[in-house]
């Protein structure tokens, strides 16, 4: 009988491959030596479920009126990958709009409310002089209908030094709403 995967790390950004093991790094860059939590859908560890990323820090924005912002807590790599992780509702009855992303076609969006744990609903729109620092992949953790944490694969586009502000389009019609 064959075993549980060995443990694999990505080369340039010194991060768990795959999705057994947890993505988040401590804030000296290590990878966390844990599996993914079973059950959870999504590549992190019980501990970081529950308390984020030590890479990336949610900060206070420098204008109060625009709350929390999340920003590297050291100086991350091209390639960095990370989860907008929550539970999985539909569009209609869902808590926190503003802070839902789209999960699969037909399967509702990802909502954070009640995950404190989640850091990336705090990625800032970028403003008039600041650019997208942020992508958002293809990839999806969790079933169309799952009823418990589903997630989507989000990676850094250039390398960020800490401090920086993790930045992501919202899209257009997202100020029309």
């Amino acid at each position: 009988a064959e075993g549980p995967p060995a443990r694999r790390l990505r080369r340039k950004v010194r991060q768990n491959a795959g999705t057994d093991f947890c993505w988040a790094t401590s804030a000296d860059g290590d990878p966390c030596p844990c599996r993914a939590k079973p059950g959870a859908n999504v590549p992190l560890c019980g501990r970081h479920l529950r308390f984020g990323d030590p890479s990336l820090k949610c900060v206070e924005h420098p204008d109060p009126a625009l709350g929390k912002i999340l920003v590297a807590a050291r100086d991350l790599p091209k390639g960095y990958k990370m989860v907008y992780w929550g539970s999985r509702s539909r569009w209609r009855g869902c808590k926190g709009r503003d802070r839902a992303m789209s999960f699969l076609q037909g399967g509702g969006v990802i909502t954070p409310v009640g995950h404190p744990g989640q850091q990336l609903q705090y990625m800032s729109c970028p403003g008039p002089s600041e650019r997208c620092n942020v992508k958002a992949t293809q990839n999806c953790f969790g079933k169309t209908y799952d009823k418990g944490i589903v997630g989507r694969e989000f990676e850094l586009t250039e390398d960020l030094p800490k401090h920086c502000q993790l930045m992501i389009w919202y899209g257009k019609d997202w100020f029309d709403s």
